[in-house]
């Protein structure tokens, strides 16, 4: 660094010496920057002591800036450098002076002098960021010592809306060369906020703080969710009983963020046992009363709920719902298709509840698959079973990428990456809606995104194939000629020897092609279908043959001859059959076979056509009779089920209601039990104390009257 400095900066206690001492770490190899005063008297105080000459030529240049200038304590040191201008307590906390900071807070000196902060950071902010760098052989030391002095600014948020603990969350995740000591911060601002509110509010409200993406600390921590350390942390958070399931601005949780991330095995050890009632948790966290009721599953609530709702807001059941805390809105079926609440998308449904409303740009189906929580248990599975009934509209409808919920699900497969426990979950998910589409709409499986990728190109696509499923998709007949956008054919894809479908399946352009051991299997299946084919062909033709000769038969039988009244020499004569009509034609003059025999033929095709048409309609009564047979039948089973439903929510609360009664009496009889005992108590003293009166008064019975007494009586 220059000897000398500007004379406006010159101060005449000091010899040149003083400015020939350090430059921050933040400066390049032979500054020539001429620093301020202030800045350089901080970097001189390296062995952080009161007691050194350096801090006293601190407090020099401190009385002389801030005493005898216009210069404010929390105001930005004026240095040549814009990035150094910033506050002597930012300065201080970055340097690790712990001392200094504690002078500067007995001076008066502010944790957070105020919006807008100094480049939008606190001094905590700093120290975070910069005490690797100027302290590296101590950072986890002073930093340990700061974060009493300076906890006010863990409330405080930058530029970007991050906390402290937001911007160590990122230093863990990005900063690979100083993971320990930003590890250590991690863990130390935790215990620090636990050791602070014993009831673990400073942790919960840290934790759960968003950023101005939407983020929560734990959010931008997921990324590095394998790293050993990062999981020691995770598991450090579980035990203090930080929440995972906050969401962020897209309504995804830190707990789903990390599950593609995760070893196997973690997540059932530590993550599913941390909060094994979510919902309640979500529930509980929630602000909208219809939303709470929706989460829990409580019908007759939100019934009575969303009917003062949407009559007091002139809205319908298929309007937006926001939830205040995450900033999320869209209609209730996909809030309840999200919480697997079976009960109340039954109730919508019924309701009439649109499954495609206005301003949406997916289907709720869409949205189960992309919020719901996947904790790989049996009965998430069987919440998708339920809900699955009443959304099979929606296994046709692609959202705004194209995408079905068929090919939302491969996607979210192929993020899983190699956490088994995620891919079996999304794998029997898949297999769910597959045997669905099947049975309602196989033209689906052929469906095309806007990438033009059917549902073989996203599977064969996948880092972890997944060869059952490319089995059932081609089994289905699923297109593998293809092409999508990108020219790609699922055939093309597939025809490498190095792919994990190479072995079951070799494509060509236009045919499959099997190896040799399957080549054989296949011929033999093949001539084996086609015996049996062969066979039921025989069969069918035998009993087509059959009902065509019982039917000639049952025409023959029952289809009267045609009778004909003509006038022939001025009498009525009557032509019964095919026989008189042919032999009357016959004694015409000009007599014309062609028009006798097209005759006969028009009257047997109308007989017949007659004949037909009453059995037509007659089927075609019976069906209409069995439809509104089952029609009836349905809305019985519907209104029986519901009251079924309520008759048993009535049952558990008369039987909670019940329980609390028992619970009451209970604790009447213990009481009861007490005050017994007390009176048995109380009479045994008492008896106690009269058998004592009583052998007392039977004692002065017996002895004689003392001679006082008697004198007494003699008087």
């Amino acid at each position: 660094m220059a000897s000398n400095y500007d004379t406006n900066h010159v101060l005449p206690v000091f010899s040149s010496k003083f400015w020939h001492k350090k430059c921050p770490m933040q400066c390049r190899a032979r500054c020539s920057i001429l620093h301020h005063p202030l800045i350089v008297a901080l970097v001189n105080c390296s062995k952080d002591s009161e007691n050194i000459q350096e801090f006293k030529d601190l407090k020099l240049v401190f009385q002389h800036y801030y005493t005898n200038s216009d210069l404010k304590l929390n105001d930005n040191i004026p240095d040549p450098l814009e990035a150094y201008r910033l506050p002597l307590m930012h300065w201080a906390a970055a340097l690790g002076l712990v001392s200094v900071v504690r002078w500067l807070l007995s001076e008066g000196a502010s944790q957070h002098p105020g919006y807008p902060l100094s480049q939008r950071s606190t001094p905590l902010h700093r120290a975070l960021i910069e005490l690797q760098m100027n302290c590296p052989n101590d950072d986890k030391t002073r930093f340990s010592a700061l974060l009493p002095l300076l906890w006010e600014c863990l409330r405080l948020k930058d530029d970007e809306g991050n906390t402290v603990l937001h911007t160590s969350a990122f230093m863990v995740a990005n900063s690979m060369p100083w993971i320990n000591f930003h590890v250590f911060c991690f863990k130390a601002i935790l215990d620090f906020a636990q050791r602070h509110a014993s009831d673990g509010s400073l942790l919960m409200e840290l934790t759960s703080m968003l950023n101005a993406r939407g983020s929560t600390p734990l959010h931008l921590i997921a990324r590095k969710a394998q790293e050993p350390l990062v999981l020691d942390l995770m598991a450090k958070m579980v035990e203090m009983g930080v929440s995972f399931d906050i969401p962020n601005s897209e309504g995804k949780t830190a707990r789903r963020l990390l599950m593609p991330n995760l070893p196997n095995g973690w997540y059932s050890k530590h993550l599913m046992q941390s909060e094994p009632n979510l919902l309640l948790q979500r529930a509980n966290l929630c602000k909208n009363p219809i939303l709470r009721a929706t989460i829990m599953g409580d019908v007759s609530a939100l019934e009575n709920l969303l009917g003062h709702h949407l009559q007091e807001n002139n809205e319908t059941i298929d309007d937006f719902v926001e939830d205040e805390e995450s900033g999320n809105a869209m209609p209730l079926v996909h809030w309840a298709a999200a919480y697997g609440s079976t009960k109340v998308l039954r109730w919508l449904v019924m309701k009439g509840a649109s499954l495609l409303p206005a301003g949406v740009d997916r289907s709720p189906l869409h949205t189960a698959l992309n919020l719901i929580h996947p904790h790989v248990e049996v009965n998430l599975i069987n919440s998708v079973k339920d809900i699955l009934p009443y959304l099979l509209p929606c296994l046709s409808v692609a959202d705004v990428e194209g995408d079905t919920p068929l090919h939302s699900c491969l996607k979210l497969m192929a993020q899983s990456n190699q956490n088994t426990e995620l891919t079996e979950f999304y794998v029997r998910v898949f297999n769910l809606m597959f045997t669905s589409v099947l049975r309602e709409n196989v033209s689906v499986l052929n469906h095309a995104n806007k990438n033009g990728d059917n549902l073989l190109h996203l599977a064969l696509r996948s880092e972890q194939v997944n060869v059952q499923i490319c089995q059932r998709l081609i089994q289905a007949n699923v297109d593998r000629n293809a092409q999508n956008s990108s020219g790609e054919t699922p055939a093309a894809m597939i025809d490498n020897p190095q792919h994990p479908c190479s072995s079951l399946l070799v494509f060509n352009t236009s045919e499959v092609t099997f190896t040799k051991g399957q080549e054989k299997q296949k011929r033999a299946k093949e001539a084996k279908i086609k015996e049996e084919e062969e066979e039921a062909m025989e069969v069918e033709e035998v009993v087509e043959k059959e009902e065509e000769d019982e039917e000639e038969k049952e025409e023959d039988s029952e289809v009267s001859e045609p009778v004909i009244t003509i006038e022939k020499d001025g009498k009525m004569i009557d032509l019964v059959g095919e026989k008189d009509i042919v032999a009357f034609l016959s004694t015409l003059k000009a007599p014309s076979p062609t028009l006798s025999n097209f005759y006969m033929h028009i009257l047997k095709t109308r007989d017949t056509l007659a004949k037909k048409l009453s059995g037509i309609n007659e089927k075609a009564r019976v069906a209409l009779k069995k439809l509104e047979d089952y029609e009836e039948l349905s809305v019985n089973y519907t209104e029986k089920k519901t009251i079924l439903d309520e008759k048993s929510e009535t049952l558990n609360r008369e039987e909670s209601e019940l329980l609390l009664d028992i619970n009451s009496i209970n604790q009447q009889i213990k009481d009861s039990d007490k005050t017994c005992i007390a009176l048995q108590e109380t009479l045994a003293h008492c008896q106690g104390a009269l058998s004592v009166l009583t052998a007392e008064e039977k004692k002065e019975e017996d002895e004689p009257m003392t001679p006082l007494k008697l004198h007494f009586e003699s008087d």
